[in-house]
């Protein structure tokens, strides 16, 4: 089932009505939006028997096959681990007419993972496709893509889910309905990053660390910092909590946030300050700790940021 994704939805079905579906996509966009999922939608619809005004019928042999799992032409290639061996093996095996029926869906999910070599491998397939194959893209950072290939696909920039998608996501998933309420309000709606998130009470408790962080910054309230970074033990996660904390910052010069810690920023702080405390951050953000005394880092830490608030 596909949550908040209704533009991207008609753009695929209005290109599969007028006959014009392209032979490779690209969908880009943060990490657990969904980007897979909609993939796989895609690939359903591609070869669906009986495909309607909303989408794959969900009843043919085909959709049945992609249902369980099972559907022969249907081919997922995770691209992080991807040899150029590895790679051209499968393209041979692309070059032969598909199992089930006259259409073959290749999907290389994080495609950001491809290495230049490889990037330029799959050129001349992109370039010069077999009518019998159409190929999916799946990027979480498309700034990792070489231009060349960017260019011969269609790109879809995959929108975040809005707050009431994200819960419903989030329900459908076996969720509670005011667990995945207060989980938004905490994390943003993005579902596929809580549904990793709500088993791990460490990282709960560093990202609340962070908005405790967040709201103590914008009351300029030197003591409330320097008592949380007290209680962070780690070097690791000292590290983690000022990358979330630039991460806030930055979000609130440039963009609007369903996260409550980045609009008290935004409400709290002048622009000019989010500005510096965010190079402040950005800085600090750089560091790895490794060669600090963990006493002397959050010193150093706390220092810096107040120096630019004072």
């Amino acid at each position: 089932m596909l949550f908040g994704k209704d533009n991207e939805k008609q753009l695929i079905l209005s290109m599969v009505k007028s006959g014009s579906v392209p032979h490779g996509l690209l969908l880009s966009g943060e990490k657990g939006i969904g980007k897979r999922v909609f993939s796989k939608w895609c690939a359903k619809l591609f070869l669906c028997e009986n495909p309607t005004e909303n989408g794959p019928c969900d009843e043919c042999l085909s959709c049945t096959k992609q249902k369980s799992g099972n559907h022969p032409d249907i081919v997922y290639i995770e691209c992080e681990k991807l040899r150029i061996d590895e790679l051209r093996e499968i393209m041979t095996t692309f070059s032969y007419y598909p199992q089930d029926g006259e259409l073959r869906v290749i999907i290389f999910e994080n495609s950001e993972g491809l290495t230049p070599i490889l990037q330029n491998y799959l050129l001349k397939a992109i370039e010069e496709p077999s009518p019998h194959n159409r190929y999916i893209f799946t990027c979480n950072d498309v700034r990792q893509l070489l231009p060349t290939i960017i260019s011969r696909l269609v790109h879809i920039r995959m929108q975040r889910p809005s707050e009431d998608d994200c819960i419903r996501c989030l329900c459908h998933c076996g969720m509670d309905n005011d667990k995945a309420e207060e989980m938004v309000k905490s994390y943003g709606a993005n579902p596929g990053y809580i549904l990793q998130l709500v088993n791990d009470e460490e990282k709960i408790s560093l990202y609340k660390t962070v908005s405790d962080m967040a709201y103590a910054i914008a009351n300029y309230n030197e003591y409330e910092v320097v008592r949380i970074l007290n209680g962070i033990k780690g070097r690791d996660n000292i590290v983690f909590i000022i990358r979330e904390l630039y991460s806030c910052c930055a979000k609130s010069l440039t963009e609007d946030s369903e996260l409550s810690c980045v609009n008290y920023m935004k409400d709290k702080m002048t622009q000019r300050y989010r500005f510096d405390l965010a190079k402040v951050l950005g800085e600090l953000s750089a560091l790895d700790g490794v060669n600090f005394n963990e006493n002397i880092f959050k010193v150093r830490i706390s220092t810096a940021i107040f120096d630019v608030l004072n």
